[in-house]
């Protein structure tokens, strides 16, 4: 086995989510109904169990426990599971198709040379091979960033063989992008929908209240990749204007102890007219959200000292927060940020592009 570690040799696909261990219009404080489908058909129990809902999934002592109340219990989980296949499914095709295409304009280059890919390749590439020098500087870079490994002398060659690889993968990959960017290469694999449920858009709003798509954010002011997210959300904002919706609801998580008192702040401020300034200020600083904090807040954005802080103090915003949260439970969100778009889940800060993807797929419907 090679005894260079892991870390050294390989790099992970992460979810970007904190998990549970330009115009700003006023805040909306009517229900925003988010243009969503139910978790299952008429015909379906729930997700994963395409029975009727009154069928029966056990008996006992001759009374039958229908699916129903088998799905009331598991549809939070189940939910979330098929959000989460979904995604690795669109990952593994895009991966897969990305793959086929430069796998396709390097055969036929090679082709065109009238040579195999291997002999194409080595007379195409120009690498220089790894010095004793470069070697020993990998090596000790590695041991000043903390990797456990075994004396240079005994895994020089390892070492070697493995930067050698490396050079040749790099100059590969730079090489097939070239040979794409010459290339007239069209893409059209479907979108890999996530599932659709039906969730409760209550709460701050932007967007034109007639929008085609209503996006529901579930957040936490002291969840670094919720405020990630915020650029691409402001993005999304610009660029679709009055075609999405945006709402607001909070999910504070355990472990993030301020940020429970952090949504209450907002919706203090949302008292006065400022929620969105309110919920700028907190992601903007969302290392230093104590109470003092928050106060110091509010008096740089106008608010009423005195009212904000009655406010505050007294949790009076406290059931609007456990009622977001709630909801979030209900419709199994675990970690944040998590977004539905129409209802459809899309969890962590997910890059603005899977974001177009969606939300056109829904501009398009009927």
């Amino acid at each position: 086995m090679n005894r260079i570690p892991a870390l050294l040799i390989a790099s992970f696909l992460l979810l970007p989510s904190c998990g549970k261990g330009n115009s700003k219009p006023a805040e909306a404080r009517k229900s925003v109904p988010a243009q969503a489908g139910p978790a299952k058909t008429a015909e379906d129990c729930g997700v994963g169990l395409d029975i009727a809902p009154s069928a029966a999934v056990a008996t006992i002592d001759g009374v039958a426990v229908p699916c129903s109340e088998l799905f009331e219990r598991t549809s939070k989980l189940a939910i979330t599971s098929q959000a989460e296949f979904r995604e690795q499914l669109r990952g593994l095709h895009q991966q897969g198709l990305s793959e086929l295409i430069d796998e396709k304009l390097l055969n036929a280059a090679a082709d065109e040379k009238k040579q195999s890919v291997e002999e194409f390749v080595s007379g195409t590439l120009s690498i220089q091979p790894t010095t004793p020098e470069e070697a020993k500087a990998f090596y000790e870079k590695a041991l000043a960033q903390g990797e456990q490994l075994p004396p240079y002398d005994e895994i020089q060659e390892e070492l070697v063989a493995f930067i050698n690889e490396n050079k040749q993968k790099t100059e590969l990959s730079k090489f097939r992008a070239e040979l794409r960017a010459k290339a007239s290469v069209e893409l059209s694999l479907p979108t890999v929908l996530p599932p659709k449920v039906l969730v409760d858009g209550t709460g701050p709003a932007q967007g034109a209240e007639s929008a085609k798509v209503t996006i529901v954010e579930f957040s936490d002011y002291q969840c670094h990749f919720c405020g990630k997210s915020e650029p691409t959300v402001h993005k999304l904002l610009e660029e679709y204007g009055d075609k999405i919706r945006l709402v607001y609801r909070d999910y504070p998580l355990p472990n993030h102890t301020d940020a429970p008192k952090a949504a209450e702040a907002a919706h203090c401020a949302g008292k006065e007219g400022k929620f969105w300034e309110m919920h700028d200020a907190l992601f903007a600083n969302s290392g230093a959200l104590g109470v003092a904090d928050i106060k110091r807040y509010a008096v740089t954005l106008g608010l009423d000292s005195e009212q904000f802080a009655g406010c505050l103090d007294s949790g009076e915003m406290k059931p609007i927060v456990i009622a977001s949260m709630e909801e979030g439970q209900k419709v199994g969100v675990n970690g944040t940020p998590a977004f539905f778009v129409n209802g459809r889940i899309l969890s962590g800060a997910q890059p603005f592009e899977r974001f177009k993807e969606v939300i056109d797929h829904e501009l398009g419907q009927p």
